[in-house]
């Protein structure tokens, strides 16, 4: 039956589960009959009382049960599986997660794998923003997260909470070490792509609708509040650029006062220029090492930063000169106190010129 509908060699799938009910059975029937080498079940401390649906789920061809003792959560889940699947398997050539609530179909899991054998990147199934598979709760929160890795990581993934996603062999040992035990997981996941830079596809998945509502162990609360955290911790780097900044800019507006005030006859436009050059200079290096952490020397980046920092302080310096002239006191007073609003808007454009153009890779 190996064709396009099929499972092809080498790619393992991985499916958590906790106290599921028999979808869990029909999904991995399902895919077992769609020439899946391996299944990788996670029972993740599940009740005793699901002991004899495991048991049943184990004899079903190419299955593989994993047990935890206690309920770990979801991201422990399926690093168990993912550690596993590493260790024991020769010529793994990728993993598929897969929920074990039924609610993937077993042709939207063929598709995933089939393209992660294509492309060899980290491919994510996605339902769409109106899919009525998830709960008002879930496409709630769907839109919420959505919406702040946007935001954060400029990545347009209408659906980041989703489970179906293919992993080849060579990023695994990267997410093993991502952050998080239960949907956190998942989000820092997501985050781990833009950190390290790992390519990544989407395509449109259907979700299974069930008449009874999904089974799903997803704490509003809890869980929301983990992934909220994580997003927030991935800011960091937008809070230290925030701090670099203002450093830099602290003391260039303290040299400029100073050059004003001591050495008036070296004036406004000379004297800008001066600081901006060493607020300009001092930044570059916090950014580059402390902030994007870029190790390596890359000669087109100081240029591109350079080419910045000589708009920002040509367009700043200018600006400044001409409020000057226009209400001209003789200490130069009206200098002095228009910097600060005229460099605040100018420090919104530098941002967005380095975001977008200078850090960009």
């Amino acid at each position: 039956m190996s064709g396009k509908r099929s499972v092809p060699p080498g790619i393992a799938l991985i499916i958590p589960s906790y106290n599921p009910d028999d979808r869990l059975y029909g999904i991995v029937r399902a895919l077992a009959e769609l020439e899946a080498e391996k299944i990788v079940v996670v029972n993740d401390g599940s009740n005793a009382i699901y002991n004899g649906l495991f048991s049943e789920v184990e004899k079903i061809d190419g299955v593989i049960l994993l047990h935890h003792e206690a309920n770990l959560g979801k991201g422990a889940a399926i690093k168990t599986g993912m550690r596993y699947c590493l260790e024991n398997l020769e010529g793994l050539r990728g993993v598929i997660t897969v929920d074990g609530d039924g609610h993937h179909r077993p042709e939207d899991v063929v598709a995933c794998a089939q393209k992660l054998q294509a492309s060899g990147q980290v491919i994510l199934g996605q339902r769409g923003r109106k899919d009525r598979t998830l709960s008002k709760r879930g496409r709630f929160g769907n839109r919420l997260i959505s919406m702040a890795l946007s935001f954060v990581c400029d990545f347009d993934i209408p659906d980041p909470m989703t489970g179906l996603r293919g992993i080849p062999t060579r990023y695994l040992p990267t997410f093993l070490e991502t952050k998080g035990n239960a949907y956190d997981f998942e989000t820092n996941m997501i985050l781990d792509l833009k950190r390290h830079g790992i390519p990544f596809r989407t395509f449109q998945i259907v979700g299974e609708y069930y008449a009874d509502g999904s089974i799903s162990h997803y704490r509003p609360l809890r869980d929301t509040a983990q992934i909220t955290a994580e997003l927030l911790r991935f800011f960091g780097q937008q809070f230290k650029y925030l701090g670099s900044s203002l450093a830099c800019y602290t003391a260039e507006y303290i040299l400029f006062h100073l050059f004003l005030s001591y050495l008036p006859m070296i004036g406004v436009t000379l004297s800008n220029y001066i600081c901006r050059l060493f607020s300009g200079t001092a930044n570059f290096l916090i950014n580059k090492n402390i902030v994007f952490e870029m190790r390596k020397n890359n000669l087109r980046t100081i240029f591109k930063y350079i080419a910045v920092v000589f708009l920002v302080m040509l367009l700043s310096t200018e600006l400044i000169v001409l409020i000057n002239l226009i209400f001209h006191t003789e200490d130069n007073t009206v200098a002095k106190f228009i910097k600060i609003p005229v460099d605040t808007f100018m420090f919104f454009f530098g941002y967005y010129l380095q975001k977008k153009w200078v850090f960009r890779d």
